[in-house]
């Protein structure tokens, strides 16, 4: 973690209440928001990662993560830190699409805006920083739902669950969906 990065707390609304370090708001287990944006290329193969055992988010290297994904630091809009996110972790500029924003609740809520970038092979070539990042594959959804499991990161296969729904335009009366990864 960034050491004295601040982050903005929000409520069960996604409003913003107030702001704090990083590293409080994990001890404290108070809800935020990040952003995850999947790189997508022209057959439709998503770009999945392996988290480096350098991170400390996730000190595992076995887990497959998000190609692009990170805080939203306070005051920030979504848009921005996906983007940020998006360059400082892949090396790739926009433009993203907004898929979907929902709750990701583990012991506590993280709100997660859902970003996709549509890889244009002419004009972007992605350089993962391999500070944080081993190699990145592209997968079809077939191969993506058998890495799904205790070596895909949770919020990664939610994220994929509700790029699926998007896609299928699958609703359920009240807007609730049934979802992998929670507990």
């Amino acid at each position: 973690m960034r050491e004295g990065e601040l982050l903005d707390i929000i409520d069960d609304h996604n409003q913003v209440i107030g702001y704090a370090p990083k590293a409080d708001v994990y001890r404290l287990r108070l809800s935020h928001r990040v952003v995850h944006t999947l790189v997508v290329d022209p057959s439709g193969r998503l770009c999945v990662i392996k988290r480096a055992r350098q991170t400390s988010d996730s000190p595992s290297d076995y887990f497959y993560s998000s190609p692009a994904a990170g805080h939203v630091r306070a005051g920030e809009p979504v848009e921005q830190a996906a983007l940020r996110e998006l360059e400082h972790q892949t090396g790739l500029k926009g433009p993203i699409a907004h898929v979907a924003g929902f709750d990701f609740k583990h012991s506590f809520t993280i709100r997660i805006e859902l970003f996709l970038k549509i890889l244009r092979p002419a004009v972007d070539k992605i350089n993962l920083n391999v500070s944080e990042f081993s190699p990145g594959q592209f997968y079809s959804s077939q191969e993506l739902s058998a890495l799904a499991g205790p070596i895909m990161c949770p919020q990664l296969e939610r994220c994929l669950y509700e790029l699926r729904c998007v896609e299928n335009h699958d609703t359920v009366e009240g807007g609730l969906r049934r979802a992998p990864g929670e507990i």
